[in-house]
C-alpha cells in the first residue's frame, strides 16, 4: 500500500477521457490534491500528490470514478 504523501499515477485512455473531462477532474481535486495531466502514448496521465496528510490513492480511485462518470455524461 502506497503512503499518504507518495505520488500517484493515474492512465485514462483519450479514446475514452476526453482531455477537457481529465481536466475538469483535476480541476475539482486541486483543493486536496496537486495534479498534472500530461500525454502518454494513447493515455492522459495525471499525477497527483496528495495534500495535508490525505491517502493518495484513494484519491486517485476517487478522481477515477469522477472522471468516469463525467466522460459518460460528456457522451450522453
Amino acid at each position: 500500500m502506497a503512503f499518504a504523501g507518495a505520488e500517484q499515477v493515474l492512465d485514462l485512455h483519450q479514446d475514452f477521457y476526453p482531455l477537457p473531462v481529465v481536466e475538469q477532474a483535476v480541476e475539482a481535486f486541486s483543493p486536496v490534491a496537486a495534479c498534472s495531466v500530461e500525454p502518454h502514448g494513447p493515455y492522459r496521465r495525471v499525477r497527483l500528490q496528495a495534500r495535508g496528510g490525505r491517502d493518495g490513492a484513494l484519491l486517485r480511485l476517487e478522481l477515477a470514478n469522477w472522471a468516469l462518470a463525467a466522460s459518460a455524461l460528456h457522451r450522453g
